[in-house]
């Protein structure tokens, strides 16, 4: 399991008067010049993926429909041999002419109108369809991409699943934690200060969309997480918290 850990802005440092707290952490009193230190932190983790799914997206162009269908059944063939060699399975779907789709398209019919057959044929046709090969062997996954990639008008995109994703989740929340005390510390020991302790944990972090244009990259990486997945057999988890700690003079 690899884990990375990034930290965030800090948010807010708030000296408090002595009979209570103030902000967020209303419930926590805070002594005579002890600070609040608000931290924003995202941890990550990877765990090896247990399962794929490869999307395959196929697109045809001929002259008549019939060049088409041709071109879907020879691909179909290859994509099934393909699929089998690596262990796997593989769900086909339907052939979609430019016609077929222009049918199914149409938002606004004019019952006087008529559809001039030759135009198609004049101009060529289209067609796409999609599949989705589940590989059992992930060691395989790599040559059936590559074989993939030699198959023309065929593009795939393959996604990686871990089907028990709690133990990289709490690796991810501790790598977050840890970095935010990091952090927090090195606040305190700016200011001459210790850290007391830890007030608040939290997961109910918005997302600072200023910071991500400013180049933070805790903010930055969790927009990202979702494109992180596709491109490796090692699932990742990324967990944003915010942390709120007490600083006390030393």
């Amino acid at each position: 399991m690899r884990t990375t850990a990034g930290i965030g802005l800090a948010l807010l440092l708030a000296v408090a008067p002595a009979a209570s707290a103030q902000g967020p952490v209303a419930t926590v009193p805070l002594a005579a010049g002890e600070m609040l230190l608000e931290l924003n932190s995202m941890g990550s983790a990877t765990v090896r993926a247990d399962s794929a799914e490869i999307a395959v997206q196929i697109s045809l162009y001929g002259t008549e429909e019939r060049d088409l269908r041709r071109q879907y059944d020879r691909i179909v063939s290859r994509l099934r041999t393909a699929a089998r060699d690596a262990g796997g399975e593989i769900e086909v779907g339907e052939l979609m002419s430019s016609s077929d789709m222009a049918a199914y398209n149409v938002v606004d019919v004019d019952i006087n109108a008529t559809v001039d057959s030759n135009v198609l044929g004049d101009t060529g046709s289209s067609g796409a369809a999609s599949a989705m090969i589940r590989p059992r062997d992930l060691s395989r996954i790599e040559a059936l991409t590559r074989t993939l990639a030699g198959i023309e008008g065929v593009y795939s995109d393959s996604t990686f699943r871990a089907s028990d994703m709690t133990g990289v989740r709490r690796q991810a929340r501790d790598n977050a934690i840890s970095a935010a005390r990091a952090e927090a510390e090195s606040y305190a020991a700016s200011m001459g200060m210790r850290v007391a302790r830890i007030a608040r944990v939290t997961e109910r972090v918005e997302i600072d969309f200023m910071a991500m244009m400013m180049g933070d990259p805790s903010v930055a990486n969790l927009a990202m997480a979702a494109a992180a997945q596709g491109g490796d057999a090692n699932v990742p988890a990324h967990v944003r918290v915010g942390v709120d700690f007490i600083l006390a003079p030393r």
